[in-house]
């Protein structure tokens, strides 16, 4: 044990009254605050101890097996057995967890040592698994012989971090028609107190961009933070943000990745993880929808899925992203919004922030993002309000009569 205690009793794994056993990987922060707590009678040194005691206080009281875990603050990997009652329950939280399944049940925290003793890993081996194929903060149940139940659990944490609100919700928000109807979706459907994030990367669009959030949040009763990213856009390689890199135009920048901004998405939910957590905010709303996750692989539902995945070891109060467009294409989303009452004429769908003679800001019409928009509202059988700088139809294959 990293401990070193080199006498029997400081050996894992550890049994109580001969009948709670554990194995645990990991660290009890807050093991003496507990003991002292409590008053348990430690038989060793080792942290891990404390799981068996206040497993046999409230878990085996209240006859659940979590409600345990909700003081422990550390790390958890943990095998627990209720011998009595041919009971074992696996536990983790962002420790991981292994499980394999041969002639017997085998637990490990790292899966590299289960396959130098069983062997290689076949591609797709469903005899090498995490919990829920051990998903972190998951607890699941087992008898001797089969699988019982799954649940999350939750640890406890100790930080400076606020209560994190379970009404309150951002929304990314880049003044389009995806992100605007999300954010309309975390209001008025699932009846969040909304706040609309908009990033300043330097992109050519933010001027137009910036004016739609103000104008939305302002009309509709949304809060509105603005982000100063620019030193990121500063990077360039990307016809956003470079002024010698001209935005493409017509029908070969449409699905097109030409228009990519490194690690662009990666950077926005790294910072909008952060901006939660500091914040107590919980969740944060998208508009990646179906229709661009097949051109850029940061808006491919795996992306967020694993972007989740991360939130649960880069942040303690792992705040999630909320997909509402994954499914949906443009016009679906238009009806959607349309439903919702969303001021698409309030919107901007346009790489550039160009203005006409008057000086009025005015969507080019030949961008990528703006021939996607227009053929939107084309196949969904509505009406577009914006008033685009180029309307020559005969440039557009969609356009034609």
């Amino acid at each position: 044990m990293p401990e070193g205690y080199p006498d029997e009793n400081n050996h894992q794994p550890l049994i109580l009254r001969s009948r709670y056993v554990v194995s645990h990987n990991g660290t009890i922060s807050n093991d003496v605050e507990l003991v002292k707590k409590y008053g348990f009678e430690m038989q060793s040194q080792i942290d891990s101890e404390v799981l068996l005691h206040l497993y046999s206080k409230f878990a085996v009281a209240t006859h659940h097996p979590l409600q345990f875990l909700t003081e422990v603050v550390g790390g958890v990997a943990c095998v627990l057995v209720d011998a009595k009652s041919g009971i074992i329950n696996a536990y983790r939280n962002f420790k991981p967890l292994w499980v394999y399944d041969g002639y017997a049940r085998w637990f490990h925290s790292e899966k590299e040592n289960l396959v130098e003793v069983f062997g290689e890993e076949e591609f797709g081996d469903p005899k090498y698994q995490e919990i829920e194929n051990f998903s972190a903060y998951s607890f699941s149940r087992f008898d001797f012989s089969i699988f019982v139940k799954h649940e999350k659990i939750y640890t406890a944490t100790k930080s400076h971090l606020p209560v994190q609100s379970q009404t309150r919700a951002y929304a990314m928000c880049s003044g389009g028609i995806d992100s605007v109807t999300a954010a309309f979706v975390a209001k008025y459907v699932h009846h969040k107190d909304v706040t609309l994030v908009n990033f300043d990367y330097g992109q050519k669009s933010f001027v137009g961009e910036n004016h739609a959030v103000q104008t939305i949040a302002e009309k509709f009763g949304f809060d509105l933070l603005s982000i100063d990213f620019t030193k990121f856009g500063q990077l360039g390689a990307s016809p956003l943000t470079s002024a010698d890199i001209a935005i493409p135009t017509g029908l070969g920048s449409v699905e097109s990745t030409l228009c990519w901004v490194p690690a662009r998405n990666l950077m926005f939910v790294s910072y909008m993880f952060a901006l939660a957590e500091a914040n107590g905010v919980g969740q944060i709303y998208t508009g990646w929808n179906l229709e661009e996750s097949g051109v850029f692989p940061d808006n491919d539902i795996d992306f967020f899925h694993l972007m989740n995945k991360v939130s649960n070891y880069g942040t303690l109060t792992r705040p999630n992203l909320i997909l509402v467009l994954e499914k949906l294409m443009k016009p679906e989303i238009l009806h959607l919004g349309t439903s919702l009452n969303v001021p698409y004429d309030l919107t901007w769908s346009c790489d550039s922030s160009l203005r006409d003679d008057q000086g009025k800001l005015r969507p080019c019409g030949i961008c990528g993002c703006c021939m996607t928009r227009r053929y939107a509202f084309k196949v969904a059988g509505l009406v577009d309000k914006q008033d685009y700088l180029d309307y020559d139809y005969e440039r557009y294959v969609w356009d034609k009569e």
